[in-house]
């Protein structure tokens, strides 16, 4: 009867047959390890990508709370249509954004635990290109708020110069009356 062979000895055998192939030890040796070997030390690395994870679904959650409060802040106060709609928009990309930001942070220590099990590359490869695209979204709807944002307020900056030059036309009429 044989002995199961420890993750320690399976190590150890992988690189003197590697370094016997090869001749050499390096990258060749590690390469070939990872390469061969049938166990994965992953623990440690889905450990870090979990605890990034959990800080990035905290960020979306505080990010979402923030919007939810300046919305809330925004329904109070009386504003025009345009403005109030303008909000209402701003509020939906953001929370979208920041909604996504959760989901992508939630599905990124689950698919690289399923792509660990599966040991597929056609599912690490549609894993890989929905992430990329749903970053590529939310990168979208962040573009989109900080245009709509810049024209929102480049208008105001419009109406607000307008106004000005209307009231100091006036200023200047009624002081040039005063001055005859």
């Amino acid at each position: 009867m044989s002995q199961p062979v420890s993750q320690q000895t399976r190590l150890e055998q992988l690189c003197l047959r590697s370094t016997r192939i090869n001749g050499n030890i390096g990258i060749n040796r590690i390469s070939d390890f990872i390469r061969h070997s049938s166990f994965v030390i992953l623990p440690m690395d889905l450990s870090s990508v979990i605890i990034i994870a959990a800080l990035l679904v905290l960020v979306a959650g505080v990010m979402m709370l923030s919007h939810v409060r300046n919305w809330r802040a925004f329904q109070h106060v009386q504003l025009d249509a345009v403005e109030l709609d303008f909000r209402r928009r701003q509020f939906r990309r953001r929370m979208k954004t920041s909604a996504m930001l959760g989901v992508l942070a939630i599905a990124l220590p689950i698919g690289i635990g399923l792509a660990h099990r599966l040991r597929s590359g056609w599912f690490a490869l549609f894993y890989c290109l929905a992430m990329l695209l749903a970053v590529a979204w939310i990168v979208l709807l962040a573009l989109a708020d900080i245009f709509a944002t810049r024209h929102h307020y480049g208008r105001l900056r419009d109406q607000c110069f307008v106004e000005r030059v209307k009231l100091e036309a006036e200023l200047r009429r009624r002081t040039k009356g005063d001055g005859d």
